[in-house]
Formats: C-alpha cells, sequence, structure tokens
C-alpha cells in the first residue's frame, strides 16, 4: 500500500534526548500527493482500531 502523501526533508538538526529516542528536526524540501481526495476518504488509525502506544 503507497501513501497518500508524501514529504521530503532535510535533516537540519537532532536532540539527543535521554531514554531510547532522539528527536530528528528536518526542513521540507518537497512533497506531493499520490491519492488525491478528501481527508475524510482515508483510514486512520481509528477507522483501523490501531494505536501507537511506544
Amino acid at each position: 500500500m503507497a501513501a497518500a502523501a508524501y514529504l521530503e526533508c532535510r535533516v537540519v538538526g537532532k536532540l539527543d534526548v535521554d531514554g531510547d529516542y532522539d528527536i530528528v528536526v528536518g526542513e521540507v524540501v518537497g512533497g506531493g500527493v499520490r491519492k488525491p481526495g478528501h481527508a475524510a476518504d482515508s483510514l486512520t488509525l481509528v477507522d483501523l482500531s490501531w494505536s501507537y502506544a511506544g
């Protein structure tokens, strides 16, 4: 399954936080829509009954 849209970013920084993760800061340099339409027509995590809990 392809993404409905995408962003291309250039990394401009990285924050080293205590723990298992780092935060990467990016500048958007491009992007596009692969699936035109209304946002309400796209599946969301709620529609799929999925959750993101790291």
